[in-house]
């Protein structure tokens, strides 16, 4: 089965459509003779109620990972590290409780059949999304499982558009689960009434629904941004509902049995629990101020302590059933879970750099030697080309008599232009076709630069030779000694250093130093302003 964004489009679709033929089961009910038992009705639906459950459980925990390879990706995209491949994505399929959905479909004969298709129609869209969700990780571990590059764009496009497609999916199952519950709850209300309006189990689900409905709103709001550090949450409300369930205890419960903490079907204890972990919930959103949206882990604690308390309303809803727990049985519908959705981002595209306005009026004029280290290690996005889009955007700001001369050097060493002028677009063009390759054998292209610069010295001018490397090269007396004497003479020495780590830093700092000039870690933010630094360091001397 192989999926695109069409596959998402095609469900996003059937939102509107789903939304409609939920509004449109109101119907009279005296067109419809009921021929099933509300025990019936309520069992049905919260068997569908369990199967999305179950499945927001899992597909939760797997957007997660999700989450977190999205970020792994970024980072990915905007590092400056050497290698950059992408990390291999897998996730196991998301486990589906087949035969709980069958059962659930079984069941579906005890639906009133005014409500049977729509409710049939949400679960299996429902269900369906799971499958799709399961194919598109499969796609995007094919993608990936070999590391390919960050500069294959194409790779890359696909795997942001099936994080989409995840992110879409999770947003389409959350608005079809809360449309699922909504139809359950007109369904149940209309052919499940209570046993009376003081039955405890009703009494006490009534109670502990209002403040999960809203701690729910709170999650609302939370993704929608509305609280920051201006505008922090407000929890009073649901704090004095809390209070409230913790003092009507007692009369809330009325005669339900209570069978002790350490067995599942403890009414009481659950109600407890309800109580427990929305307190939590609350205790988690003023331990991080603010909460964002989306963000773990504070989000994802709150979601957390929503759903542990979803599950044990959940389990009061079902004890509720039991005939042997003294209060008359009340058949309560059981509520869904919160999708902690997180939603996938791709870093914005930089915008390109516009043409530097450089000002050289006042300035002497230019003698650049630029000895570029060509060496393999230098064939990398976050070296040699940043001095060539330097080199290239600052030809448009020059004058005609600043010169430039390039050096490279790797197995051998050989001048690329001599003295050519700073302006000429032909010339730099030559400069823009070269690739790295071999090894470094640096003495000799510090001795060509040395060469150069002292047969075409610019007298008054701003001499200086420019090492471009990011490699570990053994530096002689020789050099020293080289570097030294040509500063006497007027030349200055600066190193421009790339890459996350150079062994010998130590050595390059102390060449730049007695060269008069700097030693510059290059990236790509720096890498303009510090060429235009160097090419602005001599002033016309005003005598």
């Amino acid at each position: 089965m192989t999926l695109s964004s069409s596959s998402t489009k095609t469900l996003t679709f059937l939102l509107p459509i789903l939304t409609l033929l939920v509004c449109v089961t109101k119907v009279q009910a005296s067109s419809y003779i009921l021929s099933t038992t509300p025990e019936q009705i309520t069992k049905a639906l919260n068997e569908h109620l369990d199967v999305i459950n179950r499945c927001t459980k899992s597909t939760y925990r797997k957007s997660r990972t999700y989450y977190y390879y999205n970020q792994k990706l970024n980072q990915k995209l905007s590092s400056t590290a050497e290698v950059r491949k992408l990390n291999s994505f897998y996730a196991k399929p998301i486990s589906l409780p087949l035969s709980q959905y069958t059962a659930a479909k079984a069941l579906q004969k005890n639906i009133p059949t005014p409500h049977r298709d729509s409710l049939s129609l949400l679960f299996d869209s429902l269900w369906n999304l799971q499958i799709v969700q399961n194919t598109i990780c499969e796609q995007l571990h094919e993608l990936t499982q070999n590391q390919p590059s960050v500069e294959d764009t194409a790779t890359v496009n696909q795997v942001y558009q099936r994080l989409y497609e995840l992110d879409q999916i999770g947003q389409n199952y959350r608005h079809l689960a809360l449309g699922m519950e909504q139809l359950a709850k007109r369904v149940h209300s209309k052919h499940c009434p209570p046993p009376s309006p003081t039955n405890a189990w009703v009494v006490s689900a009534t109670t502990m629904k209002s403040a999960l409905d809203t701690a729910h709103q709170l999650l609302e709001m939370t993704r929608a941004g509305a609280f920051t550090a201006e505008n922090p949450i407000d929890t009073i409300q649901l704090g004095l509902m809390l209070t409230r369930l913790q003092e009507q205890r007692t009369n809330n419960l009325g005669d339900i049995r209570d069978l002790g903490t350490s067995n599942g079907n403890s009414a009481p204890h659950r109600y407890d629990k309800v109580v427990d972990q929305l307190h939590r919930m609350m205790k988690a959103y003023h331990d991080s101020k603010p909460v964002t949206a989306y963000a773990p882990p504070a989000y994802e604690i709150i979601v957390n302590e929503y759903n542990q308390a979803v599950e044990h309303y959940n389990a009061f809803a079902r004890i509720s059933a039991q005939d042997d727990m003294i209060e008359v049985p009340a058949h309560l519908l059981q509520t869904v879970k919160e999708l902690g959705l997180y939603r996938m981002v791709r870093p914005a595209l930089t915008a390109p750099t516009p043409n530097p306005v450089v000002e050289m009026v006042g300035y002497a004029y230019n003698h650049t030697i630029l000895l570029l280290d060509a060496s393999g290690s230098m064939n990398h996005p976050t070296k040699m080309p940043l001095i060539k889009e330097a080199i290239q955007q600052l030809s448009t700001a020059m004058r005609e008599n600043d010169r430039l001369t390039v050096v490279v050097y790797s197995d051998d060493a050989h001048a690329v232009l001599t003295n050519v002028s700073f302006t000429d677009q032909q010339a730099i063009s030559t400069l823009l076709s070269l690739h790295s390759q071999g090894k470094t054998n640096a003495r000799k292209g510090i001795q060509l630069a040395y060469q150069l610069a002292q047969s075409e010295y610019i007298p008054d001018g701003n001499n200086r030779i420019i090492l471009a490397t990011d490699g570990d090269f053994e530096i002689s007396k020789e050099t020293h000694k080289l570097i030294r004497t040509g500063n006497k003479e007027g030349i200055v020495f600066t190193v421009f250093g790339f890459g996350s780590r150079i062994d010998n830093q130590k050595q390059l700092q102390q060449l730049a130093k007695e060269g008069k000039g700097h030693y510059i870690r290059i990236k790509k933010e720096n890498s303009l302003s510090a060429m235009i630094d160097e090419l602005t360091a001599v002033s016309v001397n005003p005598n």
